[in-house]
């Protein structure tokens, strides 16, 4: 079965890259590590983008339900656009590494 692909929709494609794509090893010491580092710096520059204000509020919530359980989280801060962007690196370096 085939399904058909408009490259004039598509927006994304999402890739399971964990031993699907690429060898775990290079995503783990690799991928994660380049990840880890940019992300603050990535967010940074496009936190007025509406995608990417989506997707920390996302970050958001999902730290939120995370919190009740999980006492090594950091504390989420929103008081400032750069307290948000630390706070989602923040949690995102924290997912990385779990």
């Amino acid at each position: 079965m085939s399904v058909p692909f408009n490259s004039g929709c598509t927006r994304g494609l999402l890739l399971d890259i964990e031993g699907t794509t690429t060898p775990l090893d290079f995503v783990y010491n690799t991928l994660f590590p380049f990840a880890s580092t940019r992300v603050e710096e990535f967010l940074t520059a496009h936190i007025q983008e509406d995608e990417i204000r989506v997707l920390v509020e996302e970050l958001r919530q999902h730290h939120q339900r995370n919190s009740e359980s999980e006492a090594s989280l950091h504390i989420w801060c929103d008081e400032t656009t750069t307290d948000r962007v630390r706070s989602a690196a923040s949690y995102v370096r924290w997912l990385i590494a779990r």
